[in-house]
């Protein structure tokens, strides 16, 4: 897990050594440069003053050195994870082809085993070293081979051409500016504004979309204007020699199974090959040559991994846990006001029953205004609720525990539909509307949104969205037209989640990114595994969704693993935070200060009294108002 960038364009290492700075905690152990002249084929290998040692050999960026329009520059910022040697430093280089990488490539052994039946010959112990041979060996063919996340960049010297790709889910970020001149890219916007090319304005239009509809990260343009995101399962080819860029879809998740009739032999078949792909998934995200934790929160996915990991030490040595498994989560039991936020009862049965060391923090009205200013800066862009200061916080435990990857749930709600709204869905398709007493918190008025949107039609239901959500929040405006397809994905439930992992899920991936990377922790997440995936769109919605019961297949899969209490869960509220009474109390004149003093607002053209009268938008007000105070726009 690290930072990367890269440009072609003028700029000088003085430059260059903000953003490697801006970029440090993305990858506090380790930082490199490289810069290619493309018409002589030259390349230079720079350290900085904070190189790991052992790169002595290499010359000392010279911060008052300028770099012309026709060198390539590639840098790095390490978190070192697997090979932790100075052999794993980049911009790693093998036969004219240089590499700079984010992420992990977690089947690296066995990718490793299959190119040296090749007749390849390895130089370090690490997962680069095997993209990059990977990509040598098969083209971009090679993509097809991984497990893992990512987002690297590839130079071939001799073709001129830079490859540049970003995981299949998005989990890794990518931004990238391109005006016909110059060309850069890197893991987060903040650092593209370090080039002296790029102009900071915000996008007055993204920022209505994110008032109304919430974060858009699904979409390439960004709350920033001519600052571009690298869509998941997408690549850059750019050909140096004639400055050409052209983007390249190589994912999608394969076309969903048809609906049937439910059959409880089915029903086993698909729940034991789940739990077979699942284990997987985990085992091989342990693989780590520093410690692993998870993060837990009490619900179903959380603690399907750390169950699993359980039952893994039960059998084997796992040296990235050691003696005792450490789990992290958000809890809120001081106050009692807030007691139907808490999941510390589940939490501490989990951790009876696991043996686990669990350290907690209790996230309070306080942080939000302590932290505000850090994490908008983090996020790069607005976030929809703050809930992610929740996961900030529970981020800045493992590090203090010598923890630097932890496990994550993410994913099985999208892929294995586990949100209210797809009961609605699946009752409509099944034809079936008794069963949703099983669940404590569905609303009728969940099915009546869904049949409404049905009866309405996709052309119906986009006019009404934008129309009366525009007219709600902004003041003589054209409406402000909603751009996906998750709110129109209605007819089967499959179709909906499809869209829900290329779209929603994107956005708290983005999250969690941003706040593990804040604290230098890397987050990996099994339920993404796309074999996983995969194998969860070849199973019928009918299994998915059986009995009133969400992720039927995964709970069947996990009983007799996990407490049975945990698996037949009613109450799951999933990630939340008591937003709505600390903007009623301890956070309303402090929100309300904010959004008086913004400048952006008004010339959005906000309603002067909505943050008053509409309680549900004050959030968004705010950290919009936070999001343009801390980039100064």
């Amino acid at each position: 897990m690290c930072g990367i960038y890269g440009c072609l364009g003028e700029t000088s290492m003085h430059e260059i050594s903000e953003i490697s700075d801006i970029l440090y905690h993305r990858g506090p152990d380790d930082c490199g440069l490289c810069t290619a002249d493309i018409e002589n084929r030259t390349v230079s290998h720079y350290r900085f003053s904070d190189s790991m040692p052992g790169l002595e050999h290499m010359t000392v960026i010279d911060k008052g050195c300028g770099i012309s329009r026709r060198t390539l520059v590639l840098g790095h910022r390490r978190l070192s994870i697997v090979d932790l040697s100075v052999k794993g430093h980049q911009p790693m280089q093998f036969d004219d082809h240089i590499i700079i990488f984010n992420g992990e490539i977690y089947n690296y052994i066995e990718l490793r085993v299959e190119l040296e039946k090749k007749g390849v010959k390895f130089q370090t112990q690490s997962d680069t070293e095997v993209l990059v041979r990977s990509y040598i060996a098969y083209g971009s063919d090679c993509l097809e081979k991984f497990n893992g996340m990512w987002s690297f960049a590839i130079y071939d010297i001799k073709g001129k051409k830079l490859f540049i790709s970003r995981d299949r889910f998005g989990v890794k970020p990518l931004y990238f500016y391109n005006d016909g001149s110059n060309f850069a890219f890197a893991s987060e916007i903040k650092a593209l504004f370090k080039f002296g090319f790029v102009r900071k304005n915000p996008s007055i239009q993204e920022a209505r979309r994110y008032l109304i509809y919430g974060l858009n990260e699904y979409r390439d343009e960004t709350c920033f204007e001519n600052i571009y995101r690298l869509l998941p399962g997408h690549s850059i080819v750019f050909d140096l020699g004639s400055h050409s860029m052209r983007t390249e879809k190589y994912y999608e998740i394969p076309q969903q199974a048809s609906y049937e009739e439910f059959s409880e032999s089915k029903a086993a078949e698909h729940s034991q090959k789940f739990l077979e792909i699942l284990t997987d998934a985990v085992k091989i995200r342990l693989r780590s040559d520093v410690r692993v934790g998870s993060c837990f929160s009490g619900g179903l996915d959380s603690s399907a991994i750390v169950y699993l990991i359980n039952g893994l030490l039960k059998n084997e040595e796992v040296k990235s846990i050691g003696d005792m498994q450490y789990t992290f989560s958000n809890v809120y039991k001081k106050n009692r006001e807030y007691g139907k936020y808490d999941e510390s009862s589940w939490i501490e049965l989990g951790e009876k029953d696991t043996h686990a060391r669990n350290f907690t923090v209790e996230t309070s009205a306080q942080h939000v205004k302590d932290l505000s200013s850090k994490v908008a800066f983090h996020q790069d862009e607005p976030f929809d609720t703050t809930s992610i200061f929740a996961q900030w916080n529970v981020m800045s435990l493992p590090g203090k525990s010598g923890i630097t990857v932890t496990l994550d749930g993410q994913g099985a709600d999208e892929s294995w539909a586990g949100y209210l709204t797809y009961i609605a869905i699946a009752s409509l398709e099944q034809k079936k509307f008794g069963s949703t007493k099983k669940i404590s918190n569905f609303s009728s008025r969940n099915l009546l949104k869904v049949i409404g949107a049905k009866l309405l039609g996709k052309r119906g239901t986009a006019y009404f969205l934008s129309a009366s959500r525009t007219a709600r929040v902004f003041s003589g405006i054209k409406p402000v037209e909603y751009i996906g397809s998750s709110k129109f994905s209605i007819s089967d439930l499959n179709s909906r989640l499809k869209c829900d992992m290329m779209e929603y899920l994107s956005n708290l991936l983005r999250y969690a990114d941003r706040n593990a990377m804040a604290h230098s922790i890397e987050s990996r997440f099994p339920f993404l595994d796309y074999r996983l995936v995969e194998f969860a769109f070849s199973v019928p919605s009918v299994y998915k969704i059986h009995d009133g019961w969400t992720k039927y297949i995964e709970r069947s899969a996990l009983e007799g693993i996990v407490n049975k209490d945990i698996v037949w869960r009613r109450d799951k509220l999933g990630f939340v935070t008591p937003e709505s009474i600390w903007f009623e109390n301890d956070l309303y004149d402090w929100g309300n200060e904010k959004v008086q003093k913004s400048r952006l607002l008004r010339e959005m053209s906000v309603k002067k009294n909505l943050y008053e009268n509409n309680p549900q938008h004050r959030w968004k007000l705010v950290n919009l108002a936070e999001w343009e105070s801390v980039f100064n726009l």
